[in-house]
């Protein structure tokens, strides 16, 4: 699979049959071995869950036996995998079914992961409709996936977490009638709460990773560290139930995107894209294995001599694939729900920039306030940001800090909600030239096509705009008369 081709190795087959199997040799140390991967075996972890994620839901056909012995850790950082004795396919239909469920766990969304569990298998159809049932299940799921997954630990920790929960519930009394009730669902549906059979190799894979995981860390998050894969999935993934997925990440039931789902999904792409796909600085930088003296040496000379000449900022694998995504000539659901974000925060933008040469004048400003209260409806300038061209413009703002090497990481949560700094945010556009020159051999073919939609959109929304406060202003005037 092209997603994990320079960083998992599989041996080639030479020779073989009924009796004989003769495959390439892998030069490296099992992680059996002593001293292989030890100073960094939480690298290895995540390099290893990553490229089970493909395995699991790129592809459909996973290797069911992770345990150390096969897995070989070679000296420019690659990950050889042996032993294909035991695997398990996963359909289409159940791969997308779990990047949901992966996704809804994410971004804790609880109602929506019973879904996801029906439609995995492991709860029956019939729940969907079945009203008095689902008001006693959904908190009781939220509350058991919440515990098992919000917070990494081993299951000694999560017993405790139980334990502590059902103490409370029994101090309070509840725990009888929760029990009672739960009883009464599963003689109902006696025999359908069940674990699928095709689960079980799925089970025995991540659950060996995740022992891995927590014996490197142990805080080790399981969901946490295969968000990654979603995120990148959900990019650039054009698939209708995709999109359906992405938007409702994104937006969480409000107008316009989330500002913190734009952290998450920026910073899973980019942490799995440049680990997987990377160069070998990009990977351990992004959490892979570091190389070899040897290998780290060689690396250090070639990225040296690159680096005598002049070039124009350096951009790493994520931020050249995430433009070709975003500028793709063929468009994709990313790039529209992006050309709409634009158009709403450079709207806003302009009007934001209008009330800020409006206070710079002050009193000067009378000329431009008189027309301006007659378009727009009011004599309050500050009604010209409406809440929905606030959040357009903080969308705005993270998205280019978040594209700015420079910016510096120190500010607080409450100077990042500050809409009327309109300069600094023109100046960090600025400050993105350099980086978008870098990006032109990536973003040439689709460019044009992307700013000729952008700008049908923006003169649309604009007129819309305008005739939207010229009724309201004139709706104003009638009620007042």
């Amino acid at each position: 699979c092209e997603l994990i081709r320079d960083t998992i190795v599989v041996p080639e087959i030479l020779f073989a049959n009924r009796e004989v199997l003769v495959q390439e040799w892998l030069d490296g140390k099992k992680l059996t071995e002593p001293g292989a991967a030890s100073e960094q075996a939480g690298r290895v972890v995540k390099l290893l869950l990553n490229s089970y994620m493909v395995q699991f839901l790129e592809t459909g056909y996973l290797h069911g036996d992770p345990h150390p012995g096969n897995f070989i850790l070679m000296g420019d950082g690659r990950l050889g995998i042996l032993d294909y004795g035991l695997m398990t396919e996963i359909t289409a239909d159940k791969r997308m079914s779990f990047i949901e469920f992966l996704m809804h766990l994410q971004a804790k969304e609880y109602r929506s992961c019973l879904s996801d569990l029906i439609n995995l298998e492991f709860f029956p159809p019939a729940l969907k409709e079945d009203k008095e049932a689902l008001d006693i299940i959904v908190p009781t799921l939220a509350t058991t996936l919440a515990t098992l997954y919000e917070e990494g630990g081993d299951l000694k920790k999560k017993r405790e977490m139980f334990a502590k929960q059902r103490e409370e519930m029994k101090q309070a009394g509840k725990l009888d009638g929760l029990r009672e009730k739960l009883q009464a669902i599963s003689k109902k549906y006696a025999g359908a709460f069940r674990l699928p059979p095709y689960f079980t190799l799925i089970l025995r894979a991540f659950g060996t990773l995740e022992g891995l995981g927590l014996k490197s860390d142990e805080n080790f998050a399981i969901v946490k560290e295969c968000f990654p894969y979603i995120a990148r999935r959900l990019i650039v993934d054009d698939s209708f139930r995709m999109r359906e997925a992405l938007r409702s990440y994104l937006y969480k039931g409000r107008s316009r995107i989330a500002v913190s789902r734009i952290d998450e999904l920026s910073s899973g792409f980019g942490t799995f894209t440049n680990l997987m796909k990377g160069s070998r600085s990009e990977s351990a930088a992004a959490g892979g294995v570091r190389l070899d003296a040897a290998h780290a040496q060689g690396h250090d000379a070639t990225t040296a001599a690159t680096a005598t000449a002049p070039t124009a900022p350096t951009l790493d694998s994520a931020s050249r694939e995430i433009a070709e995504v975003v500028f793709s000539p063929q468009g994709n659901f990313l790039q529209d729900l992006l050309i709409d974000e634009g158009v709403a925060a450079i709207d806003a933008l302009s009007r934001a920039t209008l009330l800020q040469l409006l206070r710079n004048l002050g009193p000067l400003a009378l000329p431009l306030t008189l027309p301006l209260n007659f378009l727009l409806g009011g004599g309050n300038p500050q009604r010209i940001l409406s809440r929905e061209d606030k959040e357009s413009l903080l969308v705005l703002r993270r998205i280019v800090q978040l594209v700015d090497a420079s910016r510096s990481n120190s500010r607080t949560e409450a100077a990042e909600t500050e809409t009327t700094d309109i300069l600094q945010t023109v100046q960090r556009l600025q400050r993105l030239q350099p980086l978008a020159q870098g990006l032109l051999p990536s973003i040439t073919p689709g460019a044009a096509s992307f700013a000729q939609r952008f700008a049908r959109q923006l003169a649309r929304r604009i007129l819309l705009r305008l005739a939207d406060d010229v009724e309201r202003r004139a709706s104003s005037a009638l009620m007042m008369n």
